[in-house]
């Protein structure tokens, strides 16, 4: 049996269905190739930009009409979503796409441009949840440059320089990705410091190769757990 859906949720559907038949609509945003039919009630409620741009003494409240130009189309539409559905879901990306960590930087930069603070606390979560589950340590090293790029999130950066803190007392953690870790550390003394005082506040947890048990702080005599003398 299906479980049951919430008003909330019936509304939220209800609403994107309007946006995407343009039913009501009564304001229209384009970003390069792309139309939404969008509602006043709806977007400015949540965006400090967009309700000066349709209250104040601007062109766009009155044709109702406002041109996103300098933004990605991919992240506005994620934007849109979230308007409408308090959520965005990043999908397969198109060749040649951003990668999905670098997708969720920039829709919390969006929401940072456009006054959505929701939005940007929704995409820290987001990064932060992919970081640690799906995301390569590739794609991983090459987001840290644009998590340091200004404004900085706080909590981006947070998220990148724990997950290198964690990384580093796995077994799997390689000569090459310790290489490669030290060169992004020397391009960019911020993440290199934040790692630092990271590892001083959470000691890196190491591997007792009796029990396997990871939850053993360097400086540790034994393991907690089995009791074997760590070297």
């Amino acid at each position: 049996m299906a479980p049951k859906r919430s008003n909330k949720d019936k509304g939220l559907t209800s609403m994107y269905k309007c946006l995407e038949t343009g039913a009501f609509s009564d304001l229209i945003i384009t970003c390069g190739n792309k139309t939404w039919n969008a509602h006043r009630v709806v977007v400015c409620p949540k965006s400090s930009f967009f309700r000066a741009a349709c209250n104040g003494n601007f062109k766009e409240a009155a044709t109702g009409v406002i041109n996103l130009e300098d933004d990605n189309p991919l992240v506005v539409k994620l934007m849109m979503e979230y308007f409408y559905k308090d959520w965005y879901t990043i999908g397969k990306l198109p060749a040649g796409s951003p990668s999905t960590l670098s997708v969720h930087i920039q829709v919390h930069r969006l929401g940072d441009k456009y006054g959505i603070e929701e939005l940007c606390d929704l995409a820290d979560g987001l990064y932060c949840k992919y970081l640690r589950r799906e995301a390569s340590f590739e794609e991983y090293v090459a987001s840290i440059p644009e998590v340091y790029q200004p404004p900085v999130s706080e909590h981006l950066r947070q998220s990148a320089t724990n997950h290198a803190r964690e990384l580093m007392g796995k077994n799997f953690f390689t000569d090459e990705w310790r290489t490669i870790l030290k060169r992004v550390m020397k391009e960019i003394p911020e993440f290199c410091f934040d790692v630092i005082e990271a590892v001083f506040t959470a000691p890196i947890p190491i591997l007792c190769e009796e029990c396997r048990d990871e939850q053993i702080n360097i400086g540790m005599d034994s393991c907690h757990v089995c009791g074997v003398i760590l070297e």
